[in-house]
Protein backbone atom coordinates (compact mmCIF):
# COMPACT_ATOMS: atom_id res chain seq x y z
CA UNK A 1 0.00 0.00 0.00
CA UNK A 2 1.10 3.50 -1.15
CA UNK A 3 1.16 5.98 1.67
CA UNK A 4 -0.65 9.73 0.86
CA UNK A 5 0.67 11.83 4.00
CA UNK A 6 3.72 11.25 6.42
CA UNK A 7 2.51 10.67 9.93
CA UNK A 8 4.43 14.10 10.93
CA UNK A 9 2.22 15.83 8.02
CA UNK A 10 0.23 18.83 9.74
CA UNK A 11 -2.66 20.87 8.95
CA UNK A 12 -2.33 24.45 9.99
CA UNK A 13 -4.90 25.52 12.30
CA UNK A 14 -6.28 22.33 12.46
CA UNK A 15 -8.37 22.30 15.33
CA UNK A 16 -10.24 26.06 14.04
CA UNK A 17 -10.56 23.67 11.04
CA UNK A 18 -12.33 20.83 12.39
CA UNK A 19 -14.62 23.21 14.95
CA UNK A 20 -15.40 24.61 10.65
CA UNK A 21 -15.53 21.05 9.30
CA UNK A 22 -17.86 19.95 11.80
CA UNK A 23 -20.42 23.02 11.07
CA UNK A 24 -19.83 23.06 7.81
CA UNK A 25 -21.26 19.25 7.27
CA UNK A 26 -23.99 19.23 9.67
CA UNK A 27 -25.24 22.91 7.67
CA UNK A 28 -24.94 20.00 4.48
CA UNK A 29 -26.78 17.27 5.58
CA UNK A 30 -29.58 19.06 7.18
CA UNK A 31 -30.11 21.53 3.79
CA UNK A 32 -29.60 18.75 1.70
CA UNK A 33 -32.13 16.22 3.88
CA UNK A 34 -34.89 18.96 3.59
CA UNK A 35 -34.72 19.16 0.01
CA UNK A 36 -35.08 15.60 -0.28
CA UNK A 37 -37.88 15.00 2.07
CA UNK A 38 -39.75 17.93 1.49
CA UNK A 39 -42.43 16.93 -0.58
CA UNK A 40 -43.70 13.21 -1.31
CA UNK A 41 -41.92 13.14 -4.98
CA UNK A 42 -38.86 13.97 -3.40
CA UNK A 43 -38.83 11.35 -0.88
CA UNK A 44 -39.93 8.86 -2.99
CA UNK A 45 -36.87 9.82 -5.02
CA UNK A 46 -34.38 9.96 -2.75
CA UNK A 47 -35.69 6.44 -0.76
CA UNK A 48 -35.44 4.75 -4.75
CA UNK A 49 -32.13 5.70 -4.81
CA UNK A 50 -30.66 4.92 -0.95
CA UNK A 51 -29.41 1.85 -0.44
CA UNK A 52 -28.67 2.01 2.78
CA UNK A 53 -32.62 2.77 4.13
CA UNK A 54 -33.09 -1.23 4.37
CA UNK A 55 -29.49 -1.86 5.29
CA UNK A 56 -29.12 0.29 8.12
CA UNK A 57 -31.94 -0.38 11.06
CA UNK A 58 -31.07 2.32 13.08
CA UNK A 59 -31.57 4.71 9.51
CA UNK A 60 -33.77 7.77 10.96
CA UNK A 61 -35.21 9.38 8.03
CA UNK A 62 -37.02 11.82 10.27
CA UNK A 63 -33.17 13.78 10.79
CA UNK A 64 -30.10 14.53 9.65
CA UNK A 65 -28.37 14.32 12.81
CA UNK A 66 -28.06 10.22 11.94
CA UNK A 67 -25.42 10.91 9.12
CA UNK A 68 -23.86 13.69 11.53
CA UNK A 69 -23.70 11.90 14.47
CA UNK A 70 -22.14 8.68 12.25
CA UNK A 71 -19.50 10.99 10.69
CA UNK A 72 -18.42 11.74 13.76
CA UNK A 73 -18.33 8.35 15.28
CA UNK A 74 -16.04 7.43 11.95
CA UNK A 75 -13.95 10.02 12.64
CA UNK A 76 -12.93 8.95 16.29
CA UNK A 77 -12.21 5.19 14.48
CA UNK A 78 -10.09 6.76 11.86
CA UNK A 79 -8.23 8.32 14.93
CA UNK A 80 -7.62 5.45 16.44
CA UNK A 81 -6.77 2.90 13.57
CA UNK A 82 -4.45 5.86 12.40
CA UNK A 83 -2.75 5.87 15.82
CA UNK A 84 -2.50 2.31 16.05
CA UNK A 85 -0.77 1.92 12.49
CA UNK A 86 1.82 5.03 13.31
CA UNK A 87 2.86 5.85 9.41
CA UNK A 88 0.00 8.42 8.55
CA UNK A 89 -1.32 11.53 9.45
CA UNK A 90 -3.68 11.25 12.12
CA UNK A 91 -5.10 14.85 11.49
CA UNK A 92 -5.94 13.78 7.91
CA UNK A 93 -7.79 11.18 8.78
CA UNK A 94 -9.71 12.91 11.55
CA UNK A 95 -10.65 15.46 8.90
CA UNK A 96 -11.82 12.74 6.07
CA UNK A 97 -14.18 10.86 8.51
CA UNK A 98 -15.23 13.95 9.18
CA UNK A 99 -16.50 14.77 5.88
CA UNK A 100 -16.98 11.35 4.08
CA UNK A 101 -20.55 11.19 3.67
CA UNK A 102 -21.22 15.10 3.40
CA UNK A 103 -23.16 14.59 0.15
CA UNK A 104 -25.30 11.75 1.57
CA UNK A 105 -28.66 13.00 1.48
CA UNK A 106 -27.90 15.34 -1.81
CA UNK A 107 -27.19 12.85 -4.16
CA UNK A 108 -27.88 9.02 -5.44
CA UNK A 109 -26.28 7.04 -2.91
CA UNK A 110 -23.92 5.00 -4.93
CA UNK A 111 -22.63 8.54 -6.07
CA UNK A 112 -22.56 9.87 -2.80
CA UNK A 113 -18.84 9.25 -2.30
CA UNK A 114 -17.52 11.15 -5.42
CA UNK A 115 -20.05 13.79 -4.56
CA UNK A 116 -18.66 13.71 -1.04
CA UNK A 117 -14.67 14.07 -2.40
CA UNK A 118 -15.78 17.16 -4.55
CA UNK A 119 -17.73 19.29 -1.22
CA UNK A 120 -14.60 18.61 0.42
CA UNK A 121 -12.33 19.92 -1.88
CA UNK A 122 -14.62 22.94 -2.37
CA UNK A 123 -14.22 23.08 1.35
CA UNK A 124 -10.78 22.95 2.32
CA UNK A 125 -9.90 25.27 -0.95
CA UNK A 126 -12.40 28.12 0.99
CA UNK A 127 -11.57 27.36 4.54
CA UNK A 128 -8.00 25.92 5.05
CA UNK A 129 -4.17 26.78 3.39
CA UNK A 130 -3.63 23.39 1.96
CA UNK A 131 -1.56 23.08 -1.44
CA UNK A 132 -3.82 22.18 -4.20
CA UNK A 133 -2.11 18.70 -4.14
CA UNK A 134 -3.21 18.00 -0.87
CA UNK A 135 -6.07 18.83 -1.28
CA UNK A 136 -6.44 16.77 -4.19
CA UNK A 137 -5.11 13.85 -2.44
CA UNK A 138 -7.75 14.25 0.45
CA UNK A 139 -10.43 14.40 -1.93
CA UNK A 140 -9.38 10.95 -3.42
CA UNK A 141 -8.97 9.58 0.36
CA UNK A 142 -13.44 10.62 0.52
CA UNK A 143 -14.28 9.97 -2.69
CA UNK A 144 -12.89 6.06 -2.62
CA UNK A 145 -14.79 5.25 0.24
CA UNK A 146 -17.63 4.02 -1.67
CA UNK A 147 -16.45 3.72 -4.90
CA UNK A 148 -19.55 3.77 -7.33
CA UNK A 149 -18.87 0.05 -9.26
CA UNK A 150 -16.23 -2.00 -7.01
CA UNK A 151 -17.42 -4.43 -4.35
CA UNK A 152 -16.02 -3.91 -0.62
CA UNK A 153 -14.02 -6.99 -2.01
CA UNK A 154 -12.81 -5.76 -5.44
CA UNK A 155 -11.82 -2.47 -3.56
CA UNK A 156 -9.73 -4.08 -1.15
CA UNK A 157 -7.87 -5.74 -3.76
CA UNK A 158 -7.68 -3.08 -6.64
CA UNK A 159 -3.85 -1.82 -7.21
CA UNK A 160 -2.29 1.47 -5.78
CA UNK A 161 -4.84 1.59 -3.01
CA UNK A 162 -3.53 4.01 -0.81
CA UNK A 163 -3.48 3.46 3.26
CA UNK A 164 -5.49 6.22 4.07
CA UNK A 165 -8.63 4.78 1.74
CA UNK A 166 -8.35 1.46 3.45
CA UNK A 167 -8.24 3.62 6.98
CA UNK A 168 -11.29 5.10 5.94
CA UNK A 169 -13.08 2.15 4.66
CA UNK A 170 -12.45 0.49 7.78
CA UNK A 171 -13.87 3.44 10.15
CA UNK A 172 -16.52 3.04 8.38
CA UNK A 173 -17.27 -0.54 8.69
CA UNK A 174 -16.75 -0.54 12.24
CA UNK A 175 -19.17 1.97 13.03
CA UNK A 176 -21.49 0.29 10.55
CA UNK A 177 -21.29 -2.83 13.25
CA UNK A 178 -20.55 -0.89 16.16
CA UNK A 179 -24.41 -1.95 18.42
CA UNK A 180 -23.34 0.71 21.20
CA UNK A 181 -23.38 3.17 19.38
CA UNK A 182 -26.40 2.23 16.95
CA UNK A 183 -28.81 2.59 19.96
CA UNK A 184 -26.78 6.41 20.52
CA UNK A 185 -27.95 7.35 17.62
CA UNK A 186 -31.62 6.38 18.02
CA UNK A 187 -31.90 8.44 21.15
CA UNK A 188 -29.88 11.07 20.42
CA UNK A 189 -32.06 11.82 17.49
CA UNK A 190 -35.05 11.54 19.43
CA UNK A 191 -36.43 8.41 18.77
CA UNK A 192 -37.23 6.98 22.71
CA UNK A 193 -39.95 4.89 21.51
CA UNK A 194 -38.51 2.46 19.09
CA UNK A 195 -38.64 -1.67 19.71
CA UNK A 196 -35.58 -2.26 21.76
CA UNK A 197 -36.48 -6.52 20.98
CA UNK A 198 -36.90 -5.53 17.30
CA UNK A 199 -33.75 -3.52 17.34
CA UNK A 200 -31.61 -5.95 19.12
CA UNK A 201 -32.61 -8.82 16.45
CA UNK A 202 -31.72 -5.82 13.07
CA UNK A 203 -28.86 -5.43 14.68
CA UNK A 204 -27.78 -9.08 15.03
CA UNK A 205 -29.00 -9.83 11.63
CA UNK A 206 -26.46 -6.94 10.80
CA UNK A 207 -23.54 -7.91 12.55
CA UNK A 208 -23.91 -11.36 11.01
CA UNK A 209 -24.00 -9.99 7.38
CA UNK A 210 -21.47 -7.95 7.81
CA UNK A 211 -19.04 -10.30 9.84
CA UNK A 212 -19.27 -12.86 6.98
CA UNK A 213 -17.89 -10.18 4.52
CA UNK A 214 -15.33 -9.35 7.41
CA UNK A 215 -14.37 -13.37 7.59
CA UNK A 216 -14.56 -13.72 3.77
CA UNK A 217 -11.72 -10.52 3.77
CA UNK A 218 -9.77 -12.61 6.70
CA UNK A 219 -9.40 -15.63 4.77
CA UNK A 220 -8.01 -13.94 1.75
CA UNK A 221 -5.45 -11.74 4.50
CA UNK A 222 -2.32 -13.13 2.49
CA UNK A 223 -3.29 -10.33 -0.32
CA UNK A 224 -6.14 -8.12 0.69
CA UNK A 225 -5.29 -4.67 1.69
CA UNK A 226 -6.67 -4.51 5.36
CA UNK A 227 -4.14 -3.51 8.38
CA UNK A 228 -3.71 -5.78 11.10
CA UNK A 229 -5.52 -3.21 13.38
CA UNK A 230 -8.61 -3.16 11.45
CA UNK A 231 -8.62 -7.09 12.23
CA UNK A 232 -7.96 -6.87 15.44
CA UNK A 233 -10.34 -4.04 16.08
CA UNK A 234 -13.15 -5.87 14.62
CA UNK A 235 -12.62 -9.32 16.78
CA UNK A 236 -12.44 -6.67 20.23
CA UNK A 237 -15.61 -4.58 18.47
CA UNK A 238 -17.73 -8.12 17.95
CA UNK A 239 -16.72 -9.59 21.23
CA UNK A 240 -17.82 -6.54 22.82
CA UNK A 241 -21.38 -6.14 21.15
CA UNK A 242 -22.15 -9.80 21.78
CA UNK A 243 -21.56 -9.18 25.51
CA UNK A 244 -23.84 -5.99 24.90
CA UNK A 245 -26.54 -8.03 23.66
CA UNK A 246 -26.65 -10.69 26.10
CA UNK A 247 -25.96 -7.60 28.75
CA UNK A 248 -29.72 -6.10 27.26
CA UNK A 249 -31.61 -9.16 27.04
CA UNK A 250 -31.19 -10.05 30.84
CA UNK A 251 -33.38 -6.70 31.23
CA UNK A 252 -35.97 -7.46 28.90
Amino acid sequence: MIVLFDNDFKINKFEALKIKAKGFLEEQLKKQHGVATNSLDNYRGFKSNTASLNELPYYILGSHQYKYLHSINVSKNCVRLAEIEGNTSVQVMELVGLLHDVSYFGCEYKKHGTKSGNITAEFLSKESDLREDDIAKISRIVSSHYPEDDTLECYCCKENISLEEVLLVEADFLEKVNLKSGIQVLLECGNRKFDLQTSLKQFEARIIEKSNEYIACSNRKGYCSCTDSFFQLVEEQLECTKKFIDDLRMYL
